[in-house]
């Protein structure tokens, strides 16, 4: 329906319609009507076609025109016309399922402008199976090459895409998103160049096409660079970020048909940044080198990588230098080289990822044990440790699974260790067959003894493993040394450990061969026991069984107790002399005959009922005994302790016990008595001799973790030989008070070296670790010879100090008289370190002496030197440090003018010089002298 006029035509409603097609269209032509000449035109029309159909449209007013194949639904609303001959179309489309030529190209959402043939201003949404791409700025030129500049934002599953445009699917997963600006063209070869590009890829997985097996699969990446798609290949260069901290840069090509290659290099490197490398489990940090190529059918892997803390499959490896391959299922670790700590290892690795299977040698010519701990942390963790130097060599294969592979183990390990216990060598042949690890060589050489192990231990951590201990020395065993003991003697142990290697069944039995406490013998003694299910239980003949006892030790409160043990007439001397580093005990002699009979359901000692029958107790030592009255018990009820007629009396001491009604947290008991120190000589190890009357008047209140004392002790007519120390501290008089945890020495005085000694102080006890001790005095009038030849007299003021052993001994002394005939220069090597007589077995584990000295010599006169060098006097001062064993002196001494200093015999008198120490032992000073001598007529001078 229309209207025609002179100049124009007005055409009020056109509808065209075929099948489910139709276009709708209203407007005007201006023009010359009347000659048919039309100038210009306006139309506004909606066009909803199936472009399927869209063909046979153009064919019936076109027929010469070809189109491209398309097909979908487009909803098109625009307005149109020319002017000027010019034509122009603002269109609106919207569409649904548009498929163009072979690009499927999903659902339109556009907004664009036609003109003269080209596409311009085209703004827009595109999505489809693949995802959804916003385009910006999009023209096209539809004559011709269909060539197009566009921007677009892509969110699109890679693989998807390209299978939307016509593309053959290719092993790649990965979601991409960015935005980019391409220019290039649509017609007969697709060629889209696009700069600027920016990307974000999520989700990326590399596979073989066939079996689907892990390539490269990583969450995270960015890439800045460019790219161009062909109708046969994609090609790209890009710098990339990877993960969190990974940086490098890529560029390659994937060919639909031929296939892909990709090129990459990393200048840092984190595996935490890729989540699979062919399904393996690693991490570390390094640089990669290298390639990946590939097509539909298959694919390869090619590069080289450096590491640092590179971990595979929870094996620590360290520096790691390999050339990774990766070809037709196959990946290959090859020239491997590798250094963990100071562990060099080299081999090759295959694995065949189709069947899941391994292969692997690896060889090591260097290695040390604690590195292979490293290396097995999160594997096998060792929990002791471990030292020692050797080689090994491993070898593997069978399938991709630890607990169901083939190995051997061969490893030599020379002069090391395993928990603080040295070995001469470990020589060990281990073989796993489906993954199951069997001993069929183990050995440990120690001295003159062999452990020797067989058996299995299973890929769920299931063990069976025997060990047999051979001719072994007690004296021989750095942990047993520790101890302090003088204990010399043989012991074969055979052990068991069988069951969950988490929580397994340990048996022991053992034996002991000609033993030796100090200089008596001991008689062979056996033992077994078994740890089992949080207990420990078992019996020993002791001492040829003197001492027979069975029990069992919870390890948790909820286990059953008991213990049962007996002896009659035991004489122990020879366990003190193993105890007495100072082999007090040759007057010496205890004698004791006891049996214990306790039992608790639950709750360990301290919840038990029975009863601990000492029947008779002495203690002999010279002339001083004590013994015990008649049969002391400790009586135990369900945990309630209390004691009956627990004392033991002599000629002039006796002690005596009280305990009653106590329990672990609270105990109530008293300890009484009067003692000669004598007896008690064999326990301490820091003096040659002790004496004295010390009387006792103590309680204490508290738990068994948190003891408190009170009461008080004196000492008197007491008498201390000290073993590194030349004069004897006699006429010793002490009064001391005990309240809670402090030792408080009110006041001590007695003789030292011709003089006076007296002070007070305090100790207190917080932890086995913790003694603070601070004790002041002072020394009075003292003639000294210490060192050896170093004659002193003088006054000092003294402390001693310190929270834990060694304590400092700080002296600073006033010296009224010197004299010195220790000779210079007697020896040259340095100071020695040796274990002191001082500590009990306890303390000697931690440390070399009780005490560190610091010593200030003030001399108030000259000092006299007569000597085999010097007969002169000299001043100065002096400062001596260190232990008993191995003192130092610092400080100067200068000669006074006119002594005399002998060489070769011959008297020179000194005109001046020094001698010097600076940290050094007392016979090791630096001494300079200038003295001249008259021999006949002519004076010579000499300089020292």
């Amino acid at each position: 329906r229309g209207l025609v006029e002179e100049d124009q035509i007005r055409l009020t409603a056109l509808k065209v319609k075929r099948n489910d097609s139709y276009l709708i269209s209203s407007g005007f032509f201006w023009g010359d009507i009347s000659k048919a000449k039309i100038t210009s035109s306006e139309m506004a029309s909606k066009l909803l076609v199936n472009l399927s159909s869209l063909k046979d449209w153009v064919a019936a007013f076109q027929p010469e025109r070809k189109i491209p194949y398309m097909e979908g639904i487009a909803n098109l609303s625009s307005t149109s016309g020319f002017k000027d001959k010019v034509p122009y179309l603002n269109l609106k489309l919207d569409g649904e399922g548009i498929v163009f030529d072979r690009y499927n190209i999903g659902n339109v959402r556009m907004n664009g402008t036609l003109e003269k043939s080209a596409i311009k201003s085209l703004e827009g949404e595109i999505q489809n199976s693949s995802g959804k791409l916003l385009l910006q700025n999009f023209s096209m030129n539809l004559d011709g090459d269909y060539d197009l500049k566009v921007k677009a934002s892509p969110n699109v599953e890679v693989s998807q895409f390209l299978h939307s445009i016509g593309l053959p699917k290719i092993p790649l997963k990965a979601q991409l998103s960015g935005t980019v600006q391409c220019e290039g063209k649509l017609k007969e070869k697709l060629l889209l160049n696009c700069e600027q590009a920016q990307a974000q890829v999520r989700g990326f997985h590399l596979f073989a096409p066939k079996d689907r097996k892990t390539i490269v699969k990583f969450q995270k990446a960015e890439a800045t660079g460019s790219f161009t798609v062909t109708d046969k290949e994609v090609t790209y260069k890009a710098q990339l970020k990877m993960g969190e901290q990974s940086k490098g840069q890529s560029e390659g090509t994937i060919g639909y048909k031929e296939g892909f290659v990709i090129s990459y290099s990393t200048e840092e490197f984190h595996f935490s940044d890729l989540e699979s490398l062919s399904d393996l489990k690693l991490s570390g940090v390094g640089k990669i080198e290298g390639e990946t190529r590939g097509n539909s059918d298959s694919a390869t892997m090619t590069l080289k990588g450096s590491f640092e803390d590179f971990w595979l499959d929870d094996y620590a490896l360290g520096k790691i230098n390999s050339r990774v391959i990766y070809d037709k299922g196959f990946l290959h670790f090859k020239e491997t080289n590798g250094l963990y700590g100071n562990t060099r290892y080299s081999g090759h690795l295959s694995l065949n990822l189709p069947e899941s299977q391994i292969y692997v040698y690896l060889k090591s010519p260097y290695l040390e044990l604690h590195d292979v701990k490293g290396i097995l942390q999160k594997r096998l963790p060792i929990p002791v440790d471990v030292a020692g130097t050797g080689n090994a060599e491993f070898k593997g294969y069978g399938p991709l699974d630890i607990t169901k592979m083939n190995y051997e183990v061969n490893a030599d390990v020379f002069r090391g260790s395993v928990a603080g216990e040295s070995f001469e060598s470990i020589n060990a042949k281990l073989r796993a067959r489906e993954g199951v690890l069997s001993t069929e060589d183990l050995k440990i050489k120690k001295g003159s003894g062999l452990i020797s192990f067989s058996g299995t231990l299973t890929p769920s951590w299931t063990i069976n493993m025997t060990a047999a201990a051979r001719d072994l020395r007690l004296e021989q065993s750095d942990r047993f040394a520790e101890l302090g003991l003088d204990i010399q003697g043989g012991c074969n142990i055979n052990t068991r450990v069988t069951g969950d290697l988490k929580n397994p069944t340990v048996e022991l039995s053992g034996q002991t061969m000609n033993m030796h406490a100090g200089n008596f013998p001991v008689d062979d003694s056996n033992f077994s026991m078994i740890f089992k299910d949080k207990s420990l239980s078992g019996n020993a003949n002791l001492l040829g069984s003197k001492i027979q006892t069975s029990f069992i030790f919870p390890l948790t409160e909820e286990g059953e107790f008991s213990l049962k043990a007996n002896t009659k007439d035991l004489n122990i001397s020879a366990l003190f002399e193993a105890v007495s580093k100072a082999r007090q005990t040759y007057d010496f002699e205890t004698k004791a005959s006891f049996d214990v009979d306790l039992y608790a359901k639950q709750g360990g000692f301290w919840k038990s009922t029975g009863l601990i029958d000492i029947g008779n107790f002495s203690i002999r030592r010279g002339g001083e005994s004590l013994t015990s009255d008649g049969p002391m018990k400790v009586i135990m009820t369900q945990g309630v302790m209390n004691t009956e007629n627990f004392g033991l009396s002599g000629e002039n001491s006796y002690l005596k016990l009280e305990v009653r009604s106590s329990t672990k947290d609270r105990i109530n008991g008293r300890l009484n008595g009067k003692l000669d120190l004598n007896i008690l000589s064999p326990f301490v190890t820091f003096a040659s001799e002790i004496r004295g009357i010390l009387s006792l008047n103590t309680s204490f209140l508290g738990s068994v973790n948190d003891l408190n004392v009170s009461g008080s002790a004196y000492l008197d007519q007491g008498y201390i030989k000290a073993n590194a120390f030349p004069h004897p501290f006699s006429e010793i008089r002490a009064d001391m008070l005990f309240h809670q945890k402090s030792l408080f020495i009110n006041s001590f005085q007695g003789s030292v070296a011709d003089g006076k000694i007296n002070g007070s102080g305090r100790a207190q006890y917080e932890s086995p670790q913790s003694i603070p001790v601070q004790i002041d005095g002072h020394m009075k009038e003292v003639s000294i010879n210490f060192p050896e030849g170093y004659f002193t007299k003088g006054s000092a003021q003294f402390s001693l100090s310190g929270q834990k052993f060694p304590y400092l001994f700080k002296i600073d002394y006033n010296v009224e008289h010197a004299n010195i005939v220790s000779e210079f220069g007697g020896g040259s090597k340095d100071a020695e370190v040796r274990k002191s007589p001082y500590l009990p077995p306890s303390i000697a584990k931690a440390t070399n002496e009780p005490f560190r000295m610091d010593l200030n010599l003030n001399f108030l006169s000259p000092i006299k030197i007569s000597n085999s060098l010097l007969d002169a006097s000299i001043k100065g001062d002096l400062r001596i440090e260190g232990d008993a064993q191995a003192l130092v002196f610092s400080g100067g001494l200068t000669p006074i003018p006119g002594g005399t200093v002998f060489f070769r015999d011959v008297p020179f008198e000194i005109t001046t010089g020094y001698i010097q120490y600076d940290n050094v032992a007392p016979d090791n000073a630096k001494l300079y002298l200038a003295a001249t001598a008259r021999v006949g007529e002519v004076t010579a001078s000499q300089d020292k």
